[in-house]
């Protein structure tokens, strides 16, 4: 089977993000393709978010400017959308949070060479499918136990300069590519960013590689 390699760019806060990550194994699967996921961190609010614990729905109709029927509308292509690859995202109930600190847990997970894509996979479920804030010391030591860290590593890794170095530089290394919105897949030098089908990752994954 032919491997790829492929960067993706997240934050766990983001729900296209956890719909692209099951989209492009589910294209990987239908080409006969076995895709290893890069995990990178982008941050929604680099410097933490205004109102810690403000429901979505609260924000999308004061500071995006959307009425309640465009959220209603936009809140159905997600939830519909996560359905079509196996979700079910609360995004009616989730709340902005700060997401810096998991970043620094899963960083922790993937240096110490565990399941990277398994702890993605709970930090999301923990934010978008239980609304959990995934900011909060207590949720975070049950999820890093959760990804097999101990609960010392989880605690290490909040505090960790380290690793909220190596978050930033990710989430700069993203600005730098001028990359428009996450989640954003790379092979190579080529990209592809947003809310991705499987029809468009499949041919992502299928023609990245080809030479220009």
């Amino acid at each position: 089977m032919k491997m790829t390699d492929v960067q993706i760019w997240a934050d766990v806060r983001c729900p296209w993000c956890w719909i692209g990550h099951r989209r492009l194994e589910r294209a990987a699967r239908g080409i006969g393709e076995d895709v290893v996921m890069h995990h990178r961190s982008f941050l929604l609010d680099p410097d933490g978010p205004p109102d810690h614990r403000q429901p979505l729905p609260d924000i999308a109709t004061s500071e995006w400017g959307m009425k309640p029927e465009e959220w209603a509308s936009l809140s159905r292509r997600i939830r519909e959308a996560g359905q079509e690859v196996g979700l079910d995202i609360s995004i009616d109930t989730a709340s902005r949070t700060d997401s810096r600190a998991i970043h620094r847990v899963l960083k922790s997970a993937q240096e110490r060479g565990l399941d990277a894509n398994g702890a993605w996979e709970r930090a999301f479920d923990a934010h978008l499918h239980d609304n959990l804030d995934v900011s909060d010391p207590d949720v975070l030591q049950k999820l890093g136990v959760s990804m097999g860290l101990s609960a010392t590593e989880v605690h290490a890794a909040i505090a960790s300069e380290h690793l909220a170095d190596t978050v930033r530089d990710d989430h700069r290394e993203a600005l730098d590519r001028g990359f428009p919105s996450v989640p954003t897949f790379l092979i190579g030098d080529r990209s592809l960013s947003g809310s991705a089908s499987v029809e468009e990752l499949t041919s992502f994954l299928q023609h990245a590689r080809v030479p220009q």
